[in-house]
Formats: C-alpha cells, structure tokens, sequence
C-alpha cells in the first residue's frame, strides 16, 4: 500500500510500481478472501481515501484496466475478471478500477473511473517475491538493562517499499507487578542500517521507554510481535539481565540524574558513577551504577555480596543477531 497525498494517476502509480523489479505490479484480485485483505491495508485509514464527489468517496488504484472504449475489464497479469465486487451502478464508463465508498468513510466496494485522475491518493501494489521480516532487538543486552531505558533496535521488509506500521506488542516472561504489553513507535531514522542493507528504509528504527525496575533481578527474555503492512508477522524473543537490585535506585529523568529522588541512599561517585548504600536484604555493601551512552541506562558496574535474598545472576546469555522470516496470519 502506498500513499500518494497530492494525488497519482493510474498510469503514473502503474510505472511506479513496475519500477520495483522483481515481478511486482499493482494489485490484482481474484477471490472474496484477497478483496477483504486488499480492504483491511486500508480500512479506516482517511490518508488513503479520497473524499469527496457528491457522497463518492474514493480508494487506492487497482490493477485492472479496460480493454478499449466500453471493453472488458482486465487485470495486468493477464487474468480476466473472474471475482468482481461492484458497486451498486458499477461499472461506470471509467476505464480503470478504484475501491469506492459511497455514503460512509470508506468500502471493499469497486467503482470504474477515469486513469487520467489525478486525484487518487493511493495504490495498492503486489508481488510473487517471499516476503521476510528482519528485527534486530539492540537493548536490552546481555550487558544488562537497569533504571529507566529503551528497548530499542530496528525492523524492515526484506521487499523494497513494505514498511512496518509499529512494533505491535511487548511482553516479558515474569517477574513484572502489572501488564507489560505495548506497542513501540516505529520508524525512526536508521541510515547506519540502509548503508548496509539498501532494502531497508532509512526510517526502520523503533524505541520505547521501560522501567526494568519492574523486573526481579536475574535472567528474564523479552518478546516483539512486528508487523507489517502486508499482514505479514514476527515474534522475536530473546534473553537479558536485569540488574535493578531494588525500585529505590535513582533513576535518570528529563535528561539528568534525580539526585533528589535518591539523595538519601545514592551518592555521586567518581568517574560519574551512582553510589548506592543498599538495604540489607538485597545486597550486602555498596552497589555501583554508571551511565552508559549506548544503552542510555544506569547499568551496574560493580558486583555486591550475594546473600539469600539476592542470588548472583545467572550465566549469561547470547547477544547474537538473529533475524527470522515471518509468517502471515
């Protein structure tokens, strides 16, 4: 699905789309079960819609074009139009294939109209190539994720043009006082990852702020549900350290430390360390944080004495790079 805001005739959406390479082409539809997912990329989504001429509202540009004045409709495959899903007085004397709504926001209908419009606002495209997610999860690492960070890193479709809407849900595998699933922004500017890889758009990060104070410290893995505009889908877990000894630590906010929050059990330390004077039952001594830039999070720099109540972490975990191929709900 691409949108076009100052509006694309057919014939201009048509080379765009075969510009891509690789098979693709605009959207051809044979069956009920392909118009409801045509429908669904942009079913209550107003950018991709046109309003309004009279109570005609109009969708995305389709892959069908009429064979001559008054001729049969055809596909750009080369199919003929064995499922159609006219709208009422359709078709009209247009010579290309529109989605249309007539009377409400937007329809799985089809209306006829005129290829020369220029008006149009979007396209829906399509092509024979697999489609694959990549996802990286950059933080939390194995280096341990501790105070108020990110969880960040980046995701994109192996096909050119497919972007992901959001990093969909988030959960982790216990230890967390209330639910923990959310959606992360996506995309931020990631020019780092389309140097490496052209497929991927400069846009393919994605980032959101977590407390990993709401974990127990110890081994825990994290889980990403990513989606993409096609329907596409991928669950990426993997594994991390929490090393929050306790909810008191001073956190960093607005930027800086909040000295004041954690005045009374933190103290500056040298280097730009965080010097913590612990309770009892959840380390013996001191506990040391630093700042870490990469991570921007408090992460522990110094081990404490492990007692009953606070058991040393677990071995560590693996920080491999893995990406995995989606599968379509």
């Amino acid at each position: 699905m691409i949108g076009a805001s100052r509006g694309i005739s057919w014939a201009d959406a048509n080379a765009a789309t075969v510009a891509r390479g690789s098979g693709w082409h605009l959207a051809t539809i044979t069956s009920a079960e392909e118009n409801a997912f045509v429908y669904g990329l942009v079913a209550g989504k107003p950018q991709f819609w046109k309003c309004c001429k009279g109570l005609v509202v109009t969708g995305p540009w389709l892959g069908a074009k009429r064979a001559g004045s008054g001729g049969a409709f055809g596909w750009v495959d080369g199919e003929a139009l064995s499922y159609t899903n006219w709208a009422d007085g359709q078709p009209g004397q247009g010579d290309r294939i529109t989605l249309s709504a007539t009377g409400v926001a937007d329809s799985p209908q089809w209306a006829a109209s005129a290829g020369t419009r220029s008006d149009v606002v979007s396209y829906v495209m399509e092509t024979e190539q697999a489609e694959s997610i990549v996802a990286v999860v950059e933080q939390p690492s194995c280096l341990g994720a501790a105070g108020i960070s990110d969880i960040r890193g980046f995701a994109y479709s192996s096909i050119n043009g497919i972007s992901l809407d959001r990093v969909v849900g988030v959960t982790f595998d216990r230890g967390t006082p209330k639910e923990s699933r959310a959606d992360l922004a996506c995309c931020s500017s990631r020019a780092d990852v389309h140097a490496v890889d052209p497929v991927a758009p400069v846009r393919s990060g994605f980032s959101g702020v977590f407390n990993w104070c709401l974990l127990t410290p110890g081994k825990h893995t994290i889980s990403l549900l990513f989606e993409s505009n096609s329907g596409q889908t991928l669950t990426l877990t993997r594994e991390f350290l929490s090393r929050c000894e306790h909810a008191n630590d001073a956190f960093l906010t607005a930027g800086e430390f909040d000295w004041d929050a954690g005045a009374d059990a933190c103290v500056a330390g040298a280097g730009g360390t965080l010097v913590c004077r612990t309770k009892k039952e959840i380390c013996n001594g001191q506990v040391r944080y630093r700042w870490d830039q990469a991570s921007q999070a408090l992460v522990l720099d110094s081990n404490c004495v492990a007692d009953a109540s606070n058991p040393p972490p677990p071995p560590d975990c693996s920080d491999a790079v893995t990406y995995e191929v989606g599968t379509s709900d």
